[in-house]
């Protein structure tokens, strides 16, 4: 009897953990398109011609043609940053200051380095923030972006941190290296290696 109960108790906590990383799940989904629309909403339009003036040019071509002014093709107006709605997401890690925030006009959306949580997380917040540079974007760009770089259980991590509770990619910066500083390579000193001492009965070839 106390056998089955215990295979229902599991059996319910299972389910219970797959909902909750289905509705993790459709809320990175959601994220992700509303960061990938913004993103989408940046890149510039190709003016366009007039056709009128085209035909018109082209009858100029013909013999004897009648006499008239030379029209000039018409472009559209220069290209100008459309007015982005931003849907604040109650849910999102990140502030309402930060949702809120407009992307540079400089930035140009790349391929950003992968952040899965097993590997240094200092040397990837490097590579990420010079990618970054290189394509003209901030602090907040760094911000907004970093659910997009994050993968496995970096994501499920990022998932689970409560709402509104990143300000800055400063703090987000900060959190990263605090959960995921078990992976982070710390470099000898001398002194640690004078620390560093032999056991009794250790074999020489495992001391080193």
């Amino acid at each position: 009897m106390q056998q089955e109960r215990d295979r229902v108790t599991a059996t319910f906590a299972a389910s219970q953990r797959a909902i909750q990383a289905s509705a993790q799940a459709a809320e990175i989904r959601q994220q992700l398109a509303v960061l990938q629309a913004e993103i989408q909403s940046m890149q510039p339009s190709q003016p366009s011609f007039n056709t009128s003036n085209q035909l018109h040019s082209s009858n100029q071509s013909q013999p004897n043609p009648p006499p008239c002014t030379t029209a000039q093709p018409a472009f559209s107006m220069p290209y100008t940053s459309p007015q982005v709605h931003r849907t604040i997401d109650p849910k999102s890690p990140l502030s309402e200051g930060i949702q809120n925030s407009p992307w540079p006009t400089a930035y140009k959306p790349i391929t950003l380095p992968k952040f899965n949580g097993r590997l240094d997380p200092r040397q990837f917040i490097m590579s990420f923030e010079a990618a970054m540079a290189s394509a003209g974007g901030n602090d907040t760009v760094l911000a907004k972006s970093f659910v997009v770089a994050a993968e496995g259980n970096a994501l499920a991590w990022y998932s689970m941190l409560k709402p509104s509770s990143v300000y800055s990619w400063e703090d987000l910066h900060d959190k990263i290296i605090a959960n995921f500083k078990g992976f982070t390579t710390e470099s000898l000193t001398s002194m640690d290696l004078f620390h560093c001492k032999q056991n009794h009965g250790e074999a020489l070839k495992d001391y080193f």
